[in-house]
């Protein structure tokens, strides 16, 4: 039984550990609302294994209270909506200095998000790692978030696993954002693989990202980028001192920074390098940009060592000022 939750058993013999604040079909959850301080003191051996769909699954299911210094060992085999090493779904608080090592497979396909720290929510997330392999059969995976929903900044957070999207899109630090004021100070080392778009740091609608970096491979189909992979959102974007030093590989829109951004809104790129290598199968490949689609986007003070290979080929990028 739980010292937080006396009267609860918080383990079934063939699922596996019954996630804090939330666990099976029941959308809306009861969220865990106080304030968890794990004191870095380790969670081993976690083991949770859904054999049915849910909606929240990790050590923590869903929380609306803040998760502090708390690390996570173990292994998530999952059907569930929201799945994350840490936790599931995290909103309106903060995850700060929380790490997940081992395994996290998410197999269901219309879930939200699964990442190695935070599956889905509106969190502010600091100085958390990720280390291990995080897979997800569904749209968003990510290293530290599978989808962010918050406005909130994302800072000092990096990932050494290997990130697999068997569906859509998949990146080292963040599958999907749908917020956050800013992505900085992060970094991404692992392996990124994805059958569509993927990124080192923001594989889909990256934001604005200040001094972040990418070493890990990355494998894409389209809109795959050392830093971004596809830029969709209704604000002009700024990307700044970033860069690149891992192979990018994918079939169209390649770039050692960013793959793509939507034709309606404006990116600025600014003091960013690749020295990474870069190979388009059948498309667009570029130092720095793939294709830029907005007409008033700008690449200024940025560089390109690495070398690319593809049917289409700049130093730079296609489409920018």
């Amino acid at each position: 039984r739980s010292t937080l939750f006396p009267y609860t058993t918080l383990f079934r013999s063939s699922y596996g550990w019954i996630c804090i604040g939330g666990y099976g079909n029941t959308k809306n959850g009861t969220g865990f609302s106080g304030t968890f301080e794990g004191n870095d003191n380790r969670i081993s051996n976690l083991y949770i294994n859904d054999e049915e769909e849910t909606n929240f699954s990790g050590f923590v299911g869903k929380t609306y209270g803040n998760l502090l210094n708390l690390i996570v060992l173990g292994n998530i085999y999952s059907k569930s909506t929201n799945t994350g090493g840490v936790c599931g779904s995290a909103s309106n608080c903060i995850v700060k200095e929380c790490s997940f090592n081992g395994i996290i497979n998410n197999i269901y396909v219309q879930a939200y998000g699964t990442g190695g720290i935070v599956g889905c929510g509106s969190a502010q997330i600091i100085d958390c790692y990720c280390r291990g392999k995080v897979e997800g059969s569904n749209n968003y995976v990510g290293g530290i978030v599978g989808e962010y929903t918050g406005y909130s900044e994302i800072s000092y957070c990096y990932n050494e696993s290997n990130v697999i999207g068997n569906k859509s899109y998949a990146g080292g630090i963040i599958g999907h954002c749908k917020g956050a004021d800013k992505i900085s100070n992060c970094y991404n080392i692992g392996k990124i693989e994805s059958v569509g778009g993927a990124a080192g740091i923001i594989a889909y609608r990256y934001r604005n990202i200040e001094n972040c970096y990418n070493t890990g491979e990355i494998i894409g189909k389209n809109n795959v980028g050392g830093i971004g992979g596809y830029g969709d959102w209704r604000q002009n974007i700024q990307i700044s001192q970033c860069f690149n030093e891992g192979k990018v590989t994918g079939n169209s829109e390649i770039g050692g920074i960013v793959g793509s951004n939507d034709t309606t809104y404006n990116l600025t790129l600014n003091k960013c390098y690749n020295k990474g290598k870069i190979t388009s199968t059948n498309g667009f490949a570029c130092g720095i940009a793939g294709n830029l689609n907005s007409s008033e986007s700008k690449v200024t003070n940025c560089y390109n060592y690495g070398i690319i290979n593809g049917k289409n080929v700049s130093g730079i990028s296609k489409g920018s000022s």
